[in-house]
C-alpha cells in the first residue's frame, strides 16, 4: 500500500510539473502567434500530454532511465536523467504527432510544426526547451535521492527558518579523480 501511495504522490508531482510546463508552452504559442483568446483545446491538449508523459516518466524511473550516473558528481546525473527523459518525451512527441497525421490523413512531414519552412529545426527546438525544463525537475529529485526525501521535504517545506548542514561520508577515494 505505501508503495501505491509513493507511485500516485510521484505521478502527481510529474503531472503538475509538466502540466505547467506544458500549458505555460501553449500560451506563449498563443501570444507569440497572437491567437487571442486563450487556445482552449491547446490547453486540453496540454493537459493530456501532462497525464500520458508523467506516467511515460513514472515508468521510465521504474526501468531505471537515467540512472548510469549516480554513484558519480549529482551535476552528471541530474544533466544525464534530464537527457534520457528528454530522448523519451521527445520520442513520445513525434509518435504524437505521427498518429495525429495519420488520423487526420494528412502527409507525416507536415503534422510537425515549422520555423522558417523547416521541421527538424522545431523539432530540435522543442528537444532543447524540454531538456532545459528537465533540469530544475530533475536536479530536485536527485537531490531527494542523496539527502533523502524527507530531509529535502523538510528543507524546502518545514516550518521555520530550519538551518541545514550537509556533512559528506567518507567513501575512500573520488572514482571521478583518477
Amino acid at each position: 500500500m505505501a508503495r501505491i501511495i509513493h507511485e500516485i504522490v510521484q505521478f502527481g508531482i510529474m503531472f503538475a510539473y509538466l502540466w505547467l510546463m506544458l500549458a505555460l508552452f501553449a500560451i506563449y504559442k498563443a501570444v507569440v502567434l497572437i491567437e487571442y483568446p486563450i487556445n482552449y483545446p491547446a490547453q486540453s491538449l496540454a493537459f493530456v500530454n501532462a497525464l500520458v508523459l508523467a506516467k511515460v516518466m513514472l515508468v521510465a524511473e521504474d526501468l531505471g532511465l537515467g540512472t548510469r550516473f549516480k554513484n558519480r558528481r549529482l551535476i552528471y546525473s541530474i544533466v544525464h536523467k534530464s537527457f534520457a527523459l528528454t530522448m523519451v518525451l521527445l520520442g513520445f512527441y513525434l509518435i504524437e504527432h505521427t498518429v495525429f497525421a495519420m488520423w487526420e490523413g494528412i502527409p507525416i512531414p507536415d503534422a510537425f510544426p515549422k520555423f522558417g519552412g523547416k521541421g527538424i529545426e522545431a523539432i530540435v527546438a522543442i528537444s532543447l526547451i524540454m531538456f532545459v525544463a528537465l533540469v530544475p525537475f530533475c536536479a530536485v529529485k536527485e537531490i531527494g535521492r542523496v539527502i533523502g526525501n524527507g530531509s529535502l521535504r523538510a528543507l524546502l517545506l518545514g516550518p521555520g527558518s530550519r538551518r541545514y548542514r550537509l556533512e559528506l561520508e567518507p567513501t575512500g577515494p573520488d572514482p571521478e579523480t583518477r
